[in-house]
């Protein structure tokens, strides 16, 4: 598995992880439908599924667009998240998910909305909103105790793992 970085809108990034074996692939958060539509053309990948972090439209803004090019396609969020209508598989956080030969695992992270999760690949993990390279998304609808234990939940994990954050701003 690799990740393929898809710089969208000013400052957020979508991510297409794909499966060498099979080419197919799976994208976290589609701000925006025609980058990513790109990226899956370029590398003639099939998209298997898209993982929704949560409801905010700087993350799905491209939602739309690529159920629309890739009929059918799988649309994964949390049980818990009821603003997203076009989600086809409701999950509990702490499943994991097999798409494929792609095997998610999913986390539970409220503080920056109620609903937000993170997702892990392997070694890597798509944080959406819950964290940033410096610091961590505002408070929209969870509190400082839910984001600090959601903080603390995703230190946890293996110092080696790769954090892929949903905008970029640390530029100036």
């Amino acid at each position: 598995m690799n990740t393929i970085i898809v710089p969208c809108l000013f400052d957020n990034f979508s991510y297409i992880v794909r499966d060498e074996q099979s080419q197919t692939a799976v994208v976290v958060d589609p701000s925006e439908g025609w980058p990513v539509m790109k990226v899956l053309e370029e590398h003639r990948l099939t998209l298997a599924a898209v993982l929704c972090t949560h409801h905010h439209a700087d993350h799905l803004g491209g939602l739309d667009d690529l159920r629309d090019e890739y009929q059918g396609v799988a649309v994964y969020g949390s049980d818990q998240e009821q603003r997203i209508s076009s989600l086809t598989h409701r999950f509990s956080p702490g499943e994991t998910l097999a798409i494929n030969n792609i095997r998610v695992r999913t986390t539970s992270t409220p503080g920056h909305t109620l609903t937000s999760v993170v997702y892990q690949i392997d070694d890597m993990m798509f944080t959406g909103d819950t964290l940033f390279g410096a610091g961590c998304g505002r408070l929209f609808e969870g509190s400082a105790a839910q984001m600090f234990d959601s903080l603390k939940t995703i230190n946890r994990e293996d110092s080696q793992t790769k954090v892929y954050t949903g905008h970029e701003y640390t530029l100036t």
